[in-house]
Formats: structure tokens, C-alpha cells, sequence
């Protein structure tokens, strides 16, 4: 749970950390990655749905919600899966 709690801190402040670095005409991509906590899940699926569904909706046009996050997969399976390589090479 500490873990978790760290990553998501670490997270929110690589993101605000960058908005002063982005100018107007550039968008920000945010790069979701998660199990079933963050994956995006259709909003009739409530309360099974996480925090990674509405993330975007928190945003206007300027920020991008990239969301790779798959219900059931571990640290292992995720990169086993290739999942985090795609994250990786953006």
C-alpha cells in the first residue's frame, strides 16, 4: 500500500512538474499503467470501476490520458506482456 502510495505521488508530480514546461500549443500525454484498480472500466460497471476511468475527464483538451492498465495483471505479467515496453518507447 506505501508503494502505491509513493507511485502515485512520484506520478502527480512528474505530470505537474511538466505542465510548467509545456507551452500552449503542446499537449501532454499522461501514461496510465496498473491493474484493474486503474483500468478503464464502463461507468454502468460501478463501483468495480477505478480511478483510472474518469482521470481524463479531470483534464481539458491540452493533457492526453493514455491508459495501458489491464484488470488482473501483476508487476510480472504486465511487463511479461509487453505492456510496459510500449509504455517505455514513447
Amino acid at each position: 500500500m506505501k508503494q502505491k502510495i509513493i507511485r502515485i505521488c512520484l506520478l502527480v508530480l512528474l505530470f505537474f512538474g511538466t505542465m510548467a514546461l509545456v507551452t500552449p500549443e503542446e499537449k501532454i500525454t499522461v501514461w496510465l499503467a496498473g491493474d484493474s484498480t486503474v483500468c478503464d472500466q464502463p461507468l454502468d460497471r460501478s463501483p468495480v470501476t477505478g480511478w483510472g476511468t474518469p482521470f481524463a475527464s479531470f483534464f481539458d483538451n491540452t493533457v492526453v490520458v493514455k491508459n495501458h492498465a489491464k484488470g488482473g495483471r501483476s508487476t510480472r505479467t504486465f511487463i511479461s506482456e509487453g505492456r510496459w515496453e510500449t509504455i517505455k518507447k514513447r
